[in-house]
């Protein structure tokens, strides 16, 4: 199996890193297939046909059942895309690519000086004593 090295961004995995991030990958296979077999049942239910040549859907003239076919095909296209998010980030979170977004450091918040004071008073006050 190939590993990352060489690659930008990314740390040498160890094998059994490699072995998480394959059974995720493989988990991901069996999800997509579940999401295509049920895209399949739900447009057979709405009586939905494709026309062959271009896999174009064939909607029914009746404008209601339009919008049902349209809202379920909608929820396929989001499921599809959220359970493709969730997956990259499974790999993501095993991988731990270094990122070219960097995030900001985390600003240093004053601590209250008392139990139950303000920030901006404690602030405030720590400044006038230093004059």
């Amino acid at each position: 199996m190939s590993g990352t090295k060489g690659i930008q961004g990314y740390r040498e995995i160890p094998e059994e890193e490699k072995a998480l991030i394959n059974s995720v990958k493989s988990m991901e296979t069996d999800v997509a297939a579940m999401v295509r077999y049920v895209q399949m049942r739900v447009e057979a239910e709405l009586g939905l046909t494709r026309n062959t040549l271009h896999a174009q859907p064939v909607y029914p003239p009746n404008p209601d059942e339009q919008v049902v076919i349209r809202e379920a095909q909608r929820q396929l296209a989001l499921a599809r895309t959220h359970f493709e998010d969730g997956f990259m980030h499974l790999v993501r979170a095993v991988a731990r690519p270094t990122s070219p977004w960097p995030l900001p450091p985390l600003p240093v918040l004053p601590v209250p000086l008392r139990r139950n004071e303000p920030v901006q008073e404690s602030l405030d006050s720590k400044g006038e004593s230093e004059s």
